[in-house]
């Protein structure tokens, strides 16, 4: 598994080079800590963010599995 985390980095400069922006942690639903955390690595040019070098992380440290079916 880190091997193939290591390829995405070095093929992904978002993931080495890029601004982070938190896009989940905890649900308000819960007291609990539900144990995942996501955030979005991505590469400004000339001040616009670059789509095509934006990646999405999604880590559930939780011994539950999650799903979700959609988003408000």
């Amino acid at each position: 598994m880190i091997s193939s985390l290591a390829r995405y980095r070095q093929r992904l400069p978002a993931l080495t080079a890029g601004e982070v922006k938190s896009l989940w942690i905890d649900s308000p639903e819960s007291q609990e800590d539900d144990g995942v955390f996501a955030f979005a690595r991505y590469v400004e040019k000339d001040g616009k963010v670059d789509i095509k070098k934006t990646v999405i992380v999604v880590v559930n440290a939780h011994d539950k599995n999650w799903s979700t079916t959609g988003h408000e």
